[in-house]
């Protein structure tokens, strides 16, 4: 689905003469991206090839999204296929060579929120903040909180600052 133009070179990155689709990766996803989305065979031909892959649970993909349902859930406006990898799988950015091969990172983002074991910390300390547990918090409520604690607007967050327990000092 997509050309290299002339020989791979160890260490460079290669020439693209032409594609059809290309993967855009996103750490514990990846969007796909047809060259042109009207074409019913290419995109019959991207969906086979998902599929295929996708079938043998080795290759670390936990589901493969399509459009109607990114369009749902507000993700990668432009994605053609969203592929969902299993934690501890994450896509790479190599354009020829092996399928699978080791990661040379021990961390990365993208997962969806569905999967607890990929939660990170949260922590905030200050001046007026008392101790709380806050549970799960979605990370679009941090720079509004931020900003709050600043005195900011921020009227284009898509949500409210987090409601903090604070504390007279």
């Amino acid at each position: 689905l997509i050309e290299l133009d002339g020989s791979v070179e160890l260490g460079a990155a290669p020439a693209i003469k032409s594609w059809q689709a290309q993967l855009i990766p996103s750490g514990g996803n990846a969007a796909v991206i047809l060259r042109d989305r009207a074409d019913a065979a290419l995109l019959a031909k991207v969906r086979d090839v998902l599929a295929n892959v996708s079938a043998d649970p080795a290759n670390g993909i936990e589901r493969v999204i399509e459009r109607a349902e990114i369009e749902r859930v507000g993700g990668f406006p432009e994605a053609d296929f969203v592929v969902d990898f299993a934690p501890g799988f994450y896509s790479g950015t190599a354009l020829h060579g092996e399928l699978l091969t080791p990661a040379t990172s021990k961390g990365t983002h993208g997962y969806r929120p569905d999967h607890p074991e990929m939660h990170a910390s949260f922590f905030l300390k200050g001046l007026g903040i008392a101790p709380q547990q806050l549970g799960v918090v979605d990370m679009r409520a941090l720079a509004p909180t931020f900003a709050a604690l600043l005195g900011v607007d921020l009227p284009s967050a898509e949500l409210s600052a987090l409601a903090l327990a604070r504390r007279h000092d």
